[in-house]
């Protein structure tokens, strides 16, 4: 991890600095990530590219979720919802251990403040997208499901209107084109609609409902994230929406420690992708502005699409690239700004 994080670094530094990840768990808790030999730490140049390095790590972390989530399910035969479970509990504990580190602990009060938004939140963002996700890739390759939940901001601009945004003819093309790329992905086959092909059709329609269920959250939780903090606001929700699966869990008989192997493979998942993957994700957004860092998460399906290759000797079919590529499509068409728009005609 160490050399790729090393050589990932130097490629996009090139010529005239070094970075070096720090060693310290405390470093990396106080967000003391990188040490710059060059640059001064408070000039904006060093700011805008520490906040690039981190979402760039976030992104590609999040590509491994998929991976080992199919290695659990599928490969070793975990119970999807007992992956959902201590992946998102342990990773909320983490999360909330960090929050009282940088001296916040009193934030945590918000569970008690807006029990019934967390609660919401929870069940949608976490209980059921979590659960979803695992569910998925029990049934379907990590790439197509990659694909498909990363679509979710397709669904993120129609919801949007019931909290009072605008939806005007670029964002419905948007939203029609990134359907049809899901529609593909989902259907498996460029020539024929055939529902009854299970391998696509289940894990794939269960992915979409995770896709869903977390547009649903992120509309919903707009305001709450825009006044107390993602980190925050993720982390209880992390814990919060656990318990339901718990007591899923428990009420099918299903709740059990898994071998050591699992464990570790969801103690990974716990810890990179999940916590560090937020944490650093929130703090880039701190620094760089959402429309400049949310591109960055385009990198999820390929990356995913990568390591699934070689380690799980998946093939990404040409109906996926297709569908990939529409769905991104429809992610810029939804997502782009005016601002933007205008920028880069006045640029040409």
């Amino acid at each position: 991890m160490k050399i790729f994080l090393d050589v990932f670094i130097w490629a996009f530094q090139p010529g005239f600095m070094r970075l070096l990840l720090t060693q310290s768990i405390r470093h990396i808790a106080l967000n003391k990530f990188f040490i710059f030999t060059k640059l001064d730490p408070e000039k904006p140049n060093f700011i805008m590219k520490r906040a690039i390095i981190l979402g760039l790590i976030a992104s590609l972390s999040w590509s491994t979720v998929f991976v080992a989530g199919r290695y659990l399910c599928n490969i070793l035969g975990v119970y999807p919802l007992l992956v959902a479970f201590f992946r998102f509990f342990l990773a909320g504990l983490i999360c909330v251990f960090y929050i009282i580190i940088k001296g916040q602990a009193r934030s945590l009060s918000l569970v008690l403040k807006r029990p019934a938004r967390i609660g919401i939140l929870a069940l949608t963002g976490i209980t059921i997208m979590g659960s979803s996700v695992f569910w998925a890739l029990k049934y379907s390759s990590a790439i197509d499901v990659s694909i498909i939940m990363n679509s979710n901001p397709i669904f993120i601009i129609p919801l949007s209107i019931l909290i009072g945004e605008s939806l005007n003819l670029r964002k419905t093309t948007g939203v029609i084109v990134g359907l049809l790329g899901c529609a593909l992905v989902i259907n498996g086959n460029l020539t024929s609609f055939q529902l009854t092909q299970k391998e696509h059709l289940t894990g794939n329609s269960i992915a979409l409902v995770a896709a869903l269920s977390w547009a649903v959250y992120t509309v919903l939780g707009k305001s709450l994230v825009r006044e107390y903090g993602g980190l925050l606001v993720t982390s209880l929700n992390m814990l919060v929406g656990s318990v339901p699966i718990l007591i899923i869990l428990i009420g099918l008989g299903e709740f059990a420690i898994p071998s050591l192997n699992a464990f570790l493979a969801i103690l990974y998942l716990a810890i990179f992708p999940t916590s560090i993957g937020f944490v650093f994700w929130y703090k880039a957004l701190e620094e760089l502005d959402a429309s400049r860092l949310g591109p960055m998460q385009y990198l999820v399906p390929m990356g995913t699409a990568l390591i699934a290759f070689l380690f799980l000797n998946e093939k990404l079919k040409f109906v996926s690239i297709a569908g990939m590529f529409l769905i991104f499509l429809g992610i810029y068409l939804t997502t782009i700004s005016r601002n933007t728009l205008k920028s880069s005609q006045n640029s040409l």
